[in-house]
């Protein structure tokens, strides 16, 4: 697991030099760290790594089976939660766990500063996690409404058309 001082410093200096809504790579890293519990709502970020994790099992190349559907993040994960859940959101194509090696601009000139714990707090502002909560409640009615509709004759063939018309696209948008 990557220290938190250097997940900080790194999406820091990203931020300052732009390049994290152009590289995909440097995306993913400025995400996991915005979704630190330090500076995300932790209401809103577990409505978010519920959502993901339903949202993910519905994509999956399976057929879909409705009744067992819940939208919760998985138990078990190979990284961390934050990690996951920027995996899913960017699109991001690399492995997991992430490679957390320094490249290009992220690469320090000359020797190391001391560390100074607290330091990243006047950089790093708090994450805004806008309709996550919102958008679970209503994929939970979702389902739920689906899971009725197969309980009854002929609903499991309806809902099976239905299951196969969802799409599911995030977006991330800078501030």
């Amino acid at each position: 697991m990557v220290e938190r001082n250097e997940m900080r410093y790194q999406y820091i200096k990203l931020m300052k030099s732009g390049k994290s809504l152009k590289d995909i790579r440097a995306l993913m890293r400025s995400t996991t760290t915005a979704l630190d519990d330090e500076y995300t709502n932790k209401a809103e970020k577990k409505s978010l790594t519920d959502l993901v994790g339903g949202l993910e099992y519905l994509t999956r190349a399976r057929a879909i089976d409705v009744m067992r559907l819940r939208f919760k993040a998985p138990n078990t994960l190979s990284t961390s939660r934050e990690e996951w859940t920027a995996n899913y959101i960017t699109n991001y194509k690399g492995s997991l766990p992430h490679n957390w090696v320094r490249y290009g601009n992220l690469i320090r000139k000359g020797k190391p500063n001391p560390p100074r714990p607290g330091t990243s707090k006047r950089h790093i502002g708090k994450t805004t996690i806008i309709g996550a909560s919102k958008v679970l409640r209503d994929a939970n009615a979702l389902v739920a409404s689906l899971q009725n509709l197969v309980k009854t004759r002929n609903g499991k063939k309806q809902a099976t058309q239905l299951a196969k018309q969802i799409k599911v696209l995030t977006t991330v948008t800078p501030n």
